[in-house]
């Protein structure tokens, strides 16, 4: 035995793994009967040899069409090589072990060649990848990975591993879920995530969509009973790359945290949509781990539609534009379904400012616009704007809907644009950093309300104007 300690290190995550390998490498085993068969049966492999626990299967025929590969029994490999070839993998209740440890040896890869197509859908079981070692879907080629019929995959998942190369996995049906430490969608090249038909994707620790500078990650979870859950789950919706995440038709994300945009010239984008007619909520929970639940623009740009009744839910704080140089969009209208767009913080919310208590530590550029059929809910203070050394300028501006805070301290240079709707200050103060202010609204037909409840004050130097 040999042991080796391997670090690899992309955009400023790194991995660390630690894995075994025998002196006489595990042999390949060929699959090679172009009309499927049993995968336990000598007779569909070269040489007359069904691969064991020690061996690496591979199947690689450049064949024309899909064909069926079916388990009689469980069954172990140390690598599951899917290249040239379209596999339909029927488990039929039984297990399916890829045993290869570390960063450089995958348990399982699919499209592992560059310009190649490679699809693996597994189906009635349960395919398991090494704790201590990684997939890739889409290495240098272009590979599919499709779970449905209430079939399982347990393993670390990258999509798109190669700059150049795609990666896409989709998950169908109810019980047909991936569990895993991480999921990477979009980790060098572009990969695609899609969740529907109640099925569903469990994280451990942390995912990311877009992960590299080169990258483009795009996500769905829709239809009902369709979710992406996780107690440890931190989700970076374009961490170095572009990231786009939709949520539609009532289907659910929960995690600890979400970022959009988390670097420099990384881009983020969140669509939050209901589904017109229905009772039940498109949602994205956030419990708020580390003091930051929801960063729409990090130190990167950022965009969060929330539309059509769904609704978001943070338990931490909620940051618009955190970093100097950040810039982030927050748009809120529409209701559906007897509800509005809803967002909901429990804590407090922070626009084009990094410290909410020092505006004079810089900020990014930060809007939250609130339409009709819009509602945004602040159980805590709102902090509006910064000044010094990179200062941000931020805006709310509500054209409709309701925005309700305890206290809103603005910074020169930012500001809330009353063109129609209602802020409610229930509590603390406002201070708007304006000598005026103006509830006019944009027509003459549109009513902006400024309501002050629970002894809240107002703090303006100079004249109110009202219509």
């Amino acid at each position: 035995m040999l042991h080796h300690r391997t670090t690899v290190a992309a955009s400023g995550i790194v991995l660390l793994a630690i894995f075994w390998v025998n002196m006489a490498q595990a042999a390949d085993r060929s699959w090679s009967n172009p009309a499927g068969g049993t995968f336990s049966n000598a007779a569909n492999w070269q040489g007359g040899v069904a691969p064991t626990a020690a061996d690496n299967a591979v199947f690689d025929l450049d064949a024309p069409d899909l064909y069926t590969v079916t388990l009689s029994a469980p069954a172990a490999v140390t690598q599951l090589l899917i290249d040239r070839d379209q596999v339909l993998l029927d488990l039929a209740s039984f297990g399916l072990t890829a045993s290869s440890t570390g960063f450089t040896l995958p348990s399982l890869t699919v499209a592992g060649t560059a310009g190649t197509n490679g699809s693996l859908e597994l189906r009635n079981g349960t395919l398991t990848t090494a704790t201590a070692g990684i997939s890739r879907i889409g290495d240098f080629g272009n590979g599919t990975l499709t779970l449905a019929n209430g079939a399982k995959w347990t393993g670390t998942g990258y999509l798109a591993f190669r700059d150049g190369s795609t990666g896409t996995v989709n998950i169908s049906g109810a019980g047909s879920t991936w569990t895993a430490d991480g999921q990477y969608v979009g980790n060098g090249g572009t990969g695609t995530l899609a969740v529907s038909a109640g099925g569903s994707v469990v994280t451990n620790e942390a995912s990311y969509i877009g992960l590299n500078a080169a990258s483009h990650g795009d996500a769905t979870v829709t239809g009902p009973g369709s979710s992406w859950t996780g107690s440890k789950n931190y989700l970076t919706v374009g961490y170095g790359g572009h990231g786009t995440l939709t949520v539609n038709d009532r289907g659910l994300i929960s995690s600890q945290s979400l970022k959009l945009g988390a670097n420099a010239n990384s881009v983020g984008l969140v669509n939050l949509d209901g589904a017109t007619g229905a009772t039940a909520r498109s949602t994205i929970a956030v419990s708020g781990a580390q003091s930051a639940g929801v960063m729409v623009g990090d130190n990167g740009s950022g965009t969060l539609n929330v539309t059509n009744g769904a609704l978001l839910t943070d338990g931490g704080t909620f940051w618009i534009g955190y970093e100097p140089g950040s810039s982030g969009v927050v748009n809120v209208s529409g209701a559906a379904g007897g509800n509005n767009a809803e967002i909901r913080v429990t804590g407090m919310m922070t626009i084009a400012r990094s410290i909410y208590n020092n505006p004079g530590a810089g900020g990014g550029n930060g809007s939250l616009t609130v339409g009709a059929g819009g509602s945004v809910t602040i159980s805590g203070a709102s902090y509006l704007g910064s000044t010094g050394v990179g200062a941000g300028a931020g805006t709310i501006k509500l054209d409709g809907g309701t925005f309700t805070t305890h206290g809103l301290s603005v910074s020169a240079g930012s500001a809330v644009i009353h063109n129609a709707g209602t802020m409610i200050i229930n509590g603390g103060a406002y201070a708007p950093a304006v000598t005026s202010l103006a509830l006019a609204g944009a027509t003459a037909s549109d009513t902006a309300t400024l309501r002050l409840t629970n002894a809240a004050s107002l703090n303006l130097p100079g004249a109110l104007y009202l219509g």
